[in-house]
């Protein structure tokens, strides 16, 4: 042992350059022996740790602190090979990682006599792939997605490759516009135009913008589009062309600026960091100025330019409150517009607050200038509502009467003393008016707003009348001051009206009913009678399936589409004829309608039709099967990868581990007369590397197939002749004892191909050699029958569960009695392969203790 150990203190390590790799040498107790030139600075440079031969590994005693090595080190003293990729924060705070192999060197009695610890440098490449992974999947994920047009265009001004979202937005099916010219997507009058920008953006001169676009059934479309130039490797050109359907946005802002226009209500925000205020175009009609003006000022430049010295004041208190202490605020303030006309404003204020900072405000501003100024004219006209034959309450802020005039109790019934005092809701409620109206009239006056509504009460009598009430409150300096209300009696106007009112309703709603039901999308809207009949039917969905509105009338729900799914949806719809609510499924003409039945009463009990709203679910249908075969398929994905590693970790370790103990022990062994010993590790290592090659072999087979690159090559050859080279080629690799058995039957001559039927052979050979006991029979059989060709291999080994005879053909996947047993798992997957490669087909036949065959029939090429 002490020889050994002096052997090693003085072996010299070559440099191994550029810091890519360091090694260490270890005696059996994890001192240093000694490293070779790059391990020093290696060390110093990850954890400021020096090395000394003679010192200890760091990290290697059982009691230390954790070190990112240690762990490797100590396992190795205990006989352990640790091959790994390991994650290292270096003292200045930048990551490397590291490929370590921390491996012992064990003495015939399998006691550690010394230990190697190989480090190499992968962080570039580590870094280098993440990052080509992360561009992948984004690049990928940007383009797939279906919400965004994207298109790319070559120098001839045509389409290389188009995403679902762009051909989605045209109308096209995927990949037909692919090698048309890009003008398809642009109306005629325009191309001309679309062409010489294209050339533009060719040179390097992108714009985004708003453009019509043209589908393929003919329909304009606004789109905003970008254009952005791409040089490949080669200096070829490409336009990469996003497009996104806005007409739906452009109506939007149309009607949300014609709203703020009607109710002069701007909306602003304010950066609370820069105090850069922006707003929409009703800010600029309030204020009557120019938007580019208004961009040009400041924010205290625009307090100045709008507000005396004493609102502006109020304002800015306003403001800083609410940064400060996160409340929101409504405030009224006068203003003097750029062309010197006086007006009020009420300006509300919500701050956006992110950790407890206020970082936005927001709110609206509003013209309430005419609002105002209608507040005095109440003030005024309340001198002469005594002389009206209206009836006129005025009341405190608090919403009390304090005067009403004489026409109150002509109208009413009630004295003045009787109303004084009471609330208008109060009174609403003495007089026995609607509930619902007074509720609603409580919730607007409780905000302070102005109401006007037409309500049915009764007099002090018992005689009904409808009186329209107008509510509204007067301001001073923002301050509420009364509430002003003016009651007419509208009795004789509602009976004559109230008729007409109802026929008209009722019209209406027939009208809103047939235009809902005529233009229902993707479905169909109908009502049936107690026989199950249609008595109205309307919806998209009947002209996509060619039958006319009214040909549906008096027919059942299915009727002239599936005599089936009239059968199926019975049941449901006598349930919804006996009032219940009703959801179900019917497929027809390949789609799939969800439908709902509901009871509707048009008059009494009798009077009972059922509403049915059929609506096509067939994309959505199709939608989450696609989404539960994905689903499935990352899981089946992180299974195979958890495989991977287990099977790796496992089957490369002890070859590995072999040809490291080999090589060590050769060395020792310096004379001529331990040459038997030399030739024995010398043919374990050429075993080991057999075992990695055939590894490696499966490896490379499963890439291939997965990226089909296996190529059939068929010919003419005698099946027999092949057998028995592969039996004598893999003799020396049965167990002790064990015998191959072969027979044939029919026409010698195949076609197929010989190096996918050689693998196919040597695979299963193999695999009945590993499961079988020592002593024991391997059984082949062919047979030529009608130009079909079948191969059985056959064994008497441990057999196969019924549990584990549904995997075998999958990717890494191993029986549960196979223990030990070298194995990738990858073996009968790539067999299944090669032989449906060449038309075939495997079947297995397994009894646990009694054997396993594995029969493969070729159909005729």
């Amino acid at each position: 042992m002490a020889d050994s150990i002096k052997s090693i203190s003085r072996i010299k390590f070559l440099p191994a350059g550029n810091d890519l790799q360091a090694m260490v040498l270890l005696d059996a107790r994890g001192n240093i022996q000694a490293m070779d030139p790059n391990a020093q600075p290696t060390f110093k440079k990850l954890y400021g740790t020096t090395l000394l031969i003679g010192k200890p590994f760091p990290g290697s005693a059982e009691n230390e602190a954790a070190h990112p090595f240690g762990d490797a080190v100590r396992l190795a003293m205990k006989g352990k090979t640790t091959t790994s990729e390991i994650e290292c924060i270096a003292v200045n705070g930048k990551v490397y990682y590291y490929n370590i192999n921390c491996s012992p060197a064990l003495d015939r009695n399998d006691n550690v006599l010394a230990i190697s610890l190989a480090l190499r440098n992968i962080t570039e490449e580590k870094m280098s792939g993440m990052a080509l992974d992360n561009a992948q999947q984004l690049i990928d994920s940007i383009f797939h997605t279906s919400d965004i047009g994207i298109a790319i265009v070559d120098y001839n001004n045509r389409f290389v490759k188009t995403n679902t979202g762009y051909n989605k937005l045209f109308g096209y099916e995927n990949g037909e516009l692919e090698g048309k010219k890009y003008t398809i997507t642009i109306p005629p009058g325009n191309r001309k135009e679309s062409l010489q920008k294209l050339q533009e953006f060719f040179s390097g001169n992108c714009i985004d913008e708003e453009r019509i676009a043209i589908k393929k059934n003919g329909e304009q479309i606004n789109v905003f589009r970008t254009a952005t130039l791409l040089n490949n490797a080669d200096q070829t050109k490409y336009l990469v062309i996003t497009a996104r359907d806005i007409s739906e946005t452009r109506k939007f802002q149309q009607l949300l600026q014609n709203t703020e226009k009607a109710s002069h209500l701007a909306g602003w925000e304010m950066d609370v960091a820069t105090r850069k205020i922006s707003c929409t175009a009703e800010m600029y009609n309030i204020l009557e100025i120019a938007e580019e003006e208004f961009q040009k000022l400041s924010y205290p430049e625009l307090l100045e330019r709008f507000l005396d010295k004493k609102t502006r004041s109020v304002v800015q208190q306003a403001l800083d409150d609410t940064i400060k202490k996160g409340k929101p605020f409504t405030i009224e303030i006068p203003l003097i517009t750029s062309r010197q006309k006086n007006k009020w404003l009420t300006i509300t204020c919500t701050p956006i607050r992110l950790k407890s900072q206020t970082t936005w405000l927001r709110g609206t501003a509003q013209d309430t200038t005419a609002r105002k100024e209608s507040a005095l004219q109440l003030e005024r006209l309340s001198l002469v509502a005594s002389k009206t034959n209206n009836a006129v309450f005025i009341a405190d802020k608090n919403g009390k009467t304090i005067w009403v005039n004489e026409s109150v109790k002509k109208l009413t019934g009630y004295s003045k003393e009787e109303l004084l005092g009471k609330s208008a809701i109060q009174m609403l409620q003495e007089i026995e008016a609607d509930k619902t109206t007074v509720k609603e009239i409580s919730k607007i006056l409780m905000k302070r707003l102005p109401v006007s509504s037409a309500i049915k009460m009764n007099k002090k009598d018992g005689t009904p009348i409808w009186l329209n009430i107008d509510i509204t409150p007067v301001y001073k300096d923002s301050n509420v001051l009364n509430f002003i209300a003016i009651g007419v009696d509208i009795t004789d106007i509602i009976k004559a009206r109230e008729e007409q009112k109802i026929k008209s309703t009722l019209q209406q709603q027939q009208r809103l009913f047939n235009a809902i039901a005529n233009n229902f999308p993707d479905g169909i809207i109908g009502l049936l009678d107690k026989n199950l009949h249609y008595v109205f039917a309307g919806g998209a969905e009947i002209k996509r399936l060619g039958i006319p509105p009214e040909g549906l009338v008096g027919m059942n729900i299915f009727d002239h589409l599936s005599d089936k799914s009239n059968h199926d949806a019975r049941p449901f719809l006598l349930r919804a004829l006996k009032g219940d609510s009703v959801l179900f499924d019917i497929d027809m003409k390949e789609q799939t309608y969800s439908v709902n039945a509901v009871p509707v009463h048009v008059g009494g009990k009798e009077d009972l039709l059922v509403l049915v709203v059929l609506q096509n679910i067939t994309l959505r249908k199709k939608t989450e099967k696609d989404l539960l075969e994905t689903l499935q398929k990352e899981k089946d994905l992180g299974e195979m990868k958890t495989r991977f590693v287990s099977m790796a970790s496992h089957e490369f370790r002890t070859p590995l581990s072999t040809v490291l103990s080999s090589a060590y022990l050769i060395e020792k062994y310096t004379t001529t007369e331990d040459q038997p010993n030399r030739q024995k590790h010398l043919q374990r290592i050429v075993s080991s590397v057999d075992m990695l090659t055939e590894i490696l072999q499966d490896f490379l087979s499963l890439g291939q197939i997965e990226e089909g690159k296996i190529h059939v090559r068929p010919v003419e050859f005698n099946i027999s002749d092949l057998v028995n080279k592969l039996t004598r080629e893999i003799k020396n690799n049965l167990k002790k004892g064990q015998q191959i058995i072969y027979d044939h039957k029919g026409n010698l001559l195949v076609t197929l191909d010989p190096s996918l039927l050689k693998h196919i052979i040597m695979n299963l050979i193999s695999n009945a050699s590993k499961f079988s006991p020592e002593n024991s029979s391997i059984e082949i059989r062919t047979t030529q029958k009608n130009q079909q060709i079948m191969l059985a291999v056959r064994d008497f080994g441990m057999g196969i569960s019924e549990e584990d005879q549904k995997h075998l053909m999958e990717r890494f996947f191993r029986g549960a009695n196979a223990g030990n047993i070298q194995g990738t798992g990858l073996g009968l997957h790539i067999v299944s392969k090669y032989a449906e490669l060449m038309n075939g087909t495997v079947e297995c036949t397994s009894e646990l203790d009694k054997g396993t065959e594995f029969i493969i029939s070729f159909k005729p090429q």
